[in-house]
């Protein structure tokens, strides 16, 4: 990590490393996660009227780093997937702690049996 004269973060591998792939699947990951366009929405609609339709959702986005001379160029493919659902608890089978009398647990049980 080293800073421009300008004061911009920049981001490089060691000295005699290559970081092409690293951020190639960088640029992936950041257009599958919505690519921090702020007008994406407004963009996607414009993309949709023009097309006649609404197009799926893209699931695969490419990541490209160009190489030059003394660097290889790199390709990475990221698979956009949703997350699992929750696991749903069955809260019937655990046993309940019972909290002790006189402590902050107790007092809320106690007024909501009153209720």
């Amino acid at each position: 990590m080293e800073y421009t004269a300008a004061g911009h973060l920049t981001f490089n591998a060691r000295s005699g490393k290559h970081d092409d792939l690293v951020l190639a699947l960088a640029i992936a990951t950041w257009r599958a996660h919505g690519g921090g366009v702020a007008d994406w929405a407004l963009f996607e609609a414009i993309r949709w009227q023009m097309m006649g339709s609404t197009p799926s959702e893209p699931r695969y986005y490419v990541g490209v780093d160009l190489g030059q001379s003394r660097d290889p160029t790199a390709i990475a493919v990221v698979r956009r997937v949703e997350p699992p659902a929750p696991a749903q608890d069955d809260f019937s089978l655990k046993p309940r702690p019972t909290p002790q009398p006189g402590s902050v647990e107790w007092q809320e049980e106690q007024r909501r049996r009153k209720k």
